[in-house]
């Protein structure tokens, strides 16, 4: 069985750089850090915590805004999980985020994915990988090795109105030079992905392959309302109500496509 760095090299990219910890929020502990991987798996807990990466500084004002956009009853939750983690420093009054020198969630999210694909599906993961030999950029969210099956994933943390057009093309350039077997854009929203991040990636198909619009849509299988196929390897999906369990429904799916069937 190949590993990783070997199927990369065999497309004719090097590994520059991949799993660096520098922009990932991890708790001060070591031994918090399981913990805090389970913790991860729950929505509003992430939400937040993307937000707090943000504020920085949380007084009485920033703590009603964001009681107002996740519930007091999430805040009340979890407010005391950040400050025993170490990830929320009470002083002065205010309630402060340990890292400030972070100004996104986008490396903390491709980490948390990288775990989940390593630790759920057991596969060979990458993450924050920057690839020698790749046009245009080799900048990659997570690349994950499933047997001998390599795959490509895009998190999104913003919401899907926020996912400009010019990302989307980019992330359908980025898997065609890869020539992996899927590629993965998942968007990290309960909010519907097909009026922004469908659509625009239905049209990016269409103007790459001049392909007409019936044509292209009928490459949509819609397998729950929250997870898209676009044929022959595309998925996008969002992150409601379980993200361990939406990306396990992706590879159930992929997998049972590629196994020989008797046809009627």
């Amino acid at each position: 069985m190949s590993d990783i760095y070997s199927c990369l090299r065999w497309r004719g990219f090097r590994v520059v750089a991949a799993n660096l910890l520098e922009n990932v929020v991890l708790p001060p502990r070591e031994e918090d850090q399981e913990e805090y991987y389970q913790l991860l798996k729950d929505y509003y807990f992430r939400r937040i915590l993307a937000d707090l990466v943000q504020v920085k500084e949380v007084g009485p004002k920033e703590r009603e805004a964001l009681a107002e956009r996740w519930s007091e009853e999430a805040l009340t939750k979890y407010w005391p999980v950040y400050e025993r983690l170490g990830l929320l420093i009470k002083e002065g009054g205010k309630s402060l985020f340990f890292k400030r020198h972070l100004d996104n969630f986008g490396g903390t999210f491709e980490w948390f994915l990288g775990r989940v694909l390593e630790k759920e599906f057991l596969a060979q993961v990458l993450w924050s990988v920057r690839l020698e030999g790749v046009s245009g950029g080799g900048d990659f969210d997570v690349l994950a090795l499933f047997g001998e099956k390599l795959f490509y994933l895009e998190g999104k943390s913003s919401p899907p109105n926020n996912v400009p057009y010019a990302e989307i093309e980019k992330f359908l350039q980025r898997e065609e030079e890869l020539s992996c077997h899927c590629a993965i854009m998942i968007s990290d929203t309960t909010l519907k992905i097909e009026r922004n991040i469908l659509d625009n990636l239905i049209y990016a198909i269409r103007k790459r392959l001049g392909m007409d619009k019936e044509k292209a849509h009928a490459l949509i299988k819609d397998l729950n309302g929250n997870i898209y196929f676009i044929s022959p390897k595309i998925f996008i999906l969002n992150t409601k109500r379980d993200i361990v369990a939406n990306l396990d429904k992706v590879l159930s799916f992929f997998f049972s496509l590629s196994v020989p069937r008797f046809q009627p």
